[in-house]
């Protein structure tokens, strides 16, 4: 873990390039300059988790295009495996979302608020291709966010709750 970079992707990034193995995986406290899909800025204050890794599946690289929505769904599971079934959804290819208890389906498109995005991409090396798989997980709101809704809240307040007993462990 480490405190305050820019973007914990360019540091994974940097340290495929340099031939790191497939699972390495940087942490942050803060990110200063945290991005998501097509240059979107992404709000990373202290308390969320900033987590990227180096993916080597050992495939050409146009096989690598699969790797968001894989990455997309794997967060997905583990959400649910902390008791969040049915109240977070995939808003394809890569965030992860609240899902307001009235609607049916976790399928629906009518979302409440973004719980995880998630970036992935793809580089070359000399050791062949590699991805960096970025996870931001908005554990705490940013400052200039609206109020959660009750449905967000107890999606954060569960994975807040996972984080404090790991780190008491």
């Amino acid at each position: 873990t480490l405190d305050t970079v820019p973007s914990t992707n360019d540091i994974a990034v940097d340290a495929g390039r340099a031939g790191a193995a497939h699972g390495w995986a940087v942490r942050a406290t803060v990110q200063t300059a945290g991005r998501g899909r097509r240059g979107h800025s992404w709000t990373s204050p202290a308390g969320s988790l900033y987590l990227s890794m180096v993916l080597r599946p050992k495939v050409p690289m146009q096989m690598l295009m699969g790797l968001p929505a894989v990455t997309s769904l794997g967060v997905l599971d583990a959400l649910e495996s902390i008791g969040l079934s049915g109240r977070v959804g995939v808003k394809w290819p890569n965030d992860i979302v609240s899902v307001p208890r009235e609607i049916k389906t976790p399928h629906s498109s009518q979302f409440n608020r973004k719980l995880v995005g998630i970036l992935v991409e793809a580089r070359s090396s000399e050791q062949g291709a590699f991805a960096v798989a970025g996870i931001g997980i908005n554990i705490i709101s940013p400052v200039d966010a609206p109020p959660a809704s009750p449905e967000v809240q107890a999606a954060i307040d569960a994975v807040a709750s996972v984080r404090r007993q790991q780190a008491e462990a």
